[in-house]
């Protein structure tokens, strides 16, 4: 949801107009651009990390993913050219394509066949709670500075790849005892 929220402001505010191959940019047509980049990434490359991703154990997948989200929300808080904002969204884009064919086939997995619907609804609770929280994070921005949101918002993402390794190892050995 930062994508929507706090990177335009950072984009517009910090790196602001910029020139990519001589082309003169504001910092609201840079942010388009990236956002252009995130979507062709998305569009073109779905289908290739679904298979991909799909021959490696989920655990690792969203593990995984989450360190990327973090490293690349945090190469966004120390960039302030237009480069490293580019750079910073093709890593976002490959930890968003990790998991995005993936999530509905283990939510398919773990859920009883009565009870699928609910599981469904419950996953999409994420979407909900990202878009609650997320417009904290210009306000952290506020009072802490750029950097400061993004380092902790890059942290938050690393813990999450800690929670996905425990909750798998639950879900795994409970697996293992049926």
């Amino acid at each position: 949801m930062q994508l929507d929220l706090l990177f335009p402001l950072y984009i517009t505010e910090v790196i602001g107009d910029s020139s990519i191959f001589s082309i003169q940019l504001t910092g609201e047509q840079l942010f388009g651009f990236i956002v252009s980049i995130n979507g062709f990434c998305v569009a073109l490359l779905t289908v290739f990390f679904t298979r991909l991703m799909s021959q490696y154990r989920e655990k690792l997948v969203f593990m995984n993913s989450s360190f990327l989200y973090g490293i690349a929300i945090l190469l966004f808080g120390i960039t302030t050219g237009p480069w490293g904002a580019i750079l910073a969204i093709i890593l976002f884009s490959f930890a968003e394509l990790m998991t995005v064919g993936i999530q509905q086939n283990f939510v398919a997995k773990i859920a009883p066949d009565d009870k699928r619907a609910m599981y469904f609804s419950a996953a999409g609770l994420r979407y909900t709670f990202g878009k609650v929280i997320a417009p904290l994070a210009i306000t952290l921005s506020t009072l802490v500075g750029y950097f400061a949101t993004f380092a902790t918002i890059a942290v938050l993402a690393v813990i999450s790849g800690f929670i996905y390794f425990y909750m798998y190892s639950l879900y795994e050995k409970q697996d293992r005892a049926k």
